[in-house]
């Protein structure tokens, strides 16, 4: 195989077969931007190239293998003319000597890839452009001179390279039309397939998942979970999915045998994937959290579910981390507040929800789901947790607000130079999520008591700062998509296959609700359960001996689904008894209660929120004779209504 002509460029420069070498030499250091190649072709007839290109700034003639640090780009599927923007720095001492050298290669999943094409560009010629995009001739590989192609098949193949002290602002100027189409869409309803994926393409282009001081293996095993997840997202199979394939891949021993844990995801730490294992760690950890960071055996870090946060957006609190990963000796007076807000005796009865679901449907025609679900949810828990009533538009803001604060969190912290703050708007997010704040620590004044006294201004400001996580990261994110994938089943065909569930063909949400046992909590029990809307939980067990700390990965995503305490139909939708649920469930991280838990304090208040607005929907279609399936209309036909692991597709139910 080969490189060959799919169109030309008039000014390609033909570079000379040795590198040119000038008498002086001069340690420089510098940036490269690979923008991308145009012609590039295989010799599968069949497809176009799947190709990445890989490249570093070494002294001419240096084997390939040898020193010099290779950087690899994305891989972009189907294309004849690529495009990379993989931009990495280079810090040379005999710049004279040094050239660009790059390969482009064909991947391939069943085999070895296929090396197509190269070009070694002088440094010295690349510097003479400086901050200039500019076109360069590819030649084929050495052992694909002879393909089938023919010798004209490198004519018209070429590469556009920038070298200089643009190159970061060229990177990230191509990134702000996509920025722009985030803002513009309301993004914050589909966080997933327009932020976590560009994510990961925005850093690996930057090099930032194989740098940096936390750890490379790290980031290479979130890379290829990413990977995983947007695979998922086609559709959930009959228990399996590419996400819970690849944790398996992960934790079979070489007889192909489950041993629900593995090695990993970065040096000295372990993941535990078994309901048994991840159930007796999680029971024990109230205990080993001791009363402050200082004499725990265990620390909670700055984790959300298996997502690393960066201390960007939480410079308000001394901790500059998410609630969750607050110390323990400020957690410990945190928890019970928290409780009083949201926990089982909290600021709610299921009455008081009921009116809210009841209203919510009064006089409404349709129900975008799961916008509409979203901006419900959003306005309760305002109510509930601060006493403030606040309307559609203002949730709607604070809603964008989340959308914006996951996208920056998850960032790796070596990647946020100022830059990178300037094209995700860190400054505005901050400045909007203060004057939030300022509204919170008003409410939390007037509603709430210290327990051991009067507020202070650290205090009161840690206080609004937790709740507002909460609010953001736990029930205003996690109940609305437990209620869009209620609504999906029933209106998509997903609950009729019964490879995917033990759900009757003419399932409706009316049954469970006309049902006067625990049917309805069942139901919402296995949603949680089959689609986890908690994936982790990380901690880290600390050695004062020897100071060789270790992180542990308890990955509830699987244990969820472990086939020795749920059967063999774990990976099936099908509805159990509450006692199972109750005896089993580890899916919001559930540990005996006290100052020390870390489990989701709403857990009651979840399913109650989710049952009250079912019942409310159901009962918007009383009078109806085919029920709340037939009073609602969805503009999407049922095979148009798809169920990933992670999220539903959008619809609009309109009442007929």
């Amino acid at each position: 195989m080969g490189c060959g002509a799919s169109r030309k460029f008039a000014n390609v420069e033909e570079l000379p077969t040795k590198a040119y070498v000038p008498a002086t030499t001069t340690k420089v250091t510098g940036a490269v931007l690979i923008v991308g190649a145009s012609g590039i072709t295989s010799g599968d007839v069949l497809d176009d190239p799947d190709c990445y290109v890989c490249a570093r700034v070494a002294v001419a003639g240096t084997r390939w293998g040898g020193n010099g640090s290779v950087h690899r780009s994305v891989t972009v599927s189907d294309r004849t003319n690529p495009v990379w923007n993989l931009a990495f720095s280079y810090d040379v001492s005999e710049p004279e000597l040094c050239e660009l050298q790059l390969r482009v290669f064909d991947r391939d999943l069943l085999t070895s890839d296929d090396f197509l094409c190269q070009a070694s560009i002088p440094l010295s010629r690349l510097r003479e452009r400086s901050n200039e995009r500019h076109t360069y001739a590819l030649v084929p590989a050495p052992s694909n001179r002879m393909s089938s192609l023919g010798d004209g098949a490198s004519v018209g193949s070429s590469v556009v390279v920038m070298e200089g002290s643009s190159v970061e602002e060229a990177l990230l100027e191509s990134r702000r039309s996509q920025i722009d189409a985030l803002r513009a869409k309301g993004s914050w309803s589909t966080y997933f397939s327009s932020a976590i994926a560009p994510l990961f393409d925005w850093a690996t282009q930057l090099g930032w998942f194989f740098s940096g001081s936390y750890s490379a293996s790290y980031w290479t095993f979130m890379f290829k979970t990413g990977i995983s997840l947007m695979k998922t997202a086609g559709g959930v199979g009959h228990g399996r999915d590419a996400i819970s394939d690849f944790y398996l891949s992960c934790s079979r021993n070489s007889r192909g045998e489950d041993t629900y844990e593995f090695a990993g995801p970065y040096g000295h730490s372990i993941t535990y994937s078994g309901q048994v294992e991840c159930q007796r760690l999680l029971n024990a950890l109230p205990q080993r959290f001791g009363t402050s960071n200082g004499d725990g055996e265990c620390e909670r870090g700055p984790w959300i579910g298996f997502q690393r946060l960066n201390h960007e957006l939480w410079s308000m609190v001394p901790w500059q981390t998410i609630g969750l990963g607050a110390p323990q000796e400020a957690h410990a007076w945190l928890r019970p507040l928290l409780m009083q807000m949201v926990g089982p005796r909290g600021n709610w009865t299921e009455e008081w929800l009921a009116r809210k679901a009841t209203a919510f449907f009064e006089g409404r025609t349709s129900v975008d789901v799961n916008k509409d679900m979203r901006i419900w949810v959003c306005e309760l828990l305002h109510e509930m947790m601060f006493g403030l009533a606040i309307d559609a538009d203002e949730a709607e803001d604070f809603l964008d607000l989340q959308f914006w604060h996951l996208l920056i969190q998850g960032q790796p912290e070596e990647s946020m130079n100022a830059a990178t703050r300037a094209l995700l708007g860190v400054a505005s997010v901050l400045e909007r999520k203060l004057r939030w704040l300022e509204r919170y620590k008003v409410a939390v004044l007037a509603m709430w008591k210290h327990p051991s006294g009067g507020w202070s201004e650290e205090t009161l400001t840690a206080m609004a700062a937790t709740a507002m996580d909460a609010l953001m990261f736990a029930g205003g994110a996690s109940i609305p998509t437990v209620l869009a994938y209620a609504t999906a089943i029933q209106f998509s065909s997903w609950a009729w296959q019964v490879e995917k569930t033990g759900l009757p063909a003419d399932f409706m949400l009316d049954h469970l609700v006309h049902d006067k046992g625990p049917s309805l909590s069942c139901f919402l029990y296995e949603v949680v359960r089959r689609f986890a809307p908690v994936s982790g939980f990380c901690y880290t067990e600390r050695n004062l001996a020897n100071g060789k700390d270790r992180g542990v990965w308890i990955n509830l995503h699987m244990a969820q689904r472990d086939p020795r305490v749920w059967g063999d139909d774990a990976g099936i939708f099908r509805i159990r008894s509450l006692e199972e649920y109750h005896r089993l469930s580890v899916g919001f991280a559930e540990m005996p209660e006290g100052p020390n838990a870390h489990s989701c304090p709403a857990k009651d208040l979840a399913i109650a929120m989710s049952a009250a607005w079912i019942r409310a929907f159901v009962q918007s279609a009383a009078g109806c004779k085919g029920g709340s399936k037939e009073a609602w209309v969805s503009n999407l036909r049922p095979d148009q209504i798809d169920i990933s692991l992670f999220k539903t597709t959008m619809f609009v139910l309109t009442k007929s």
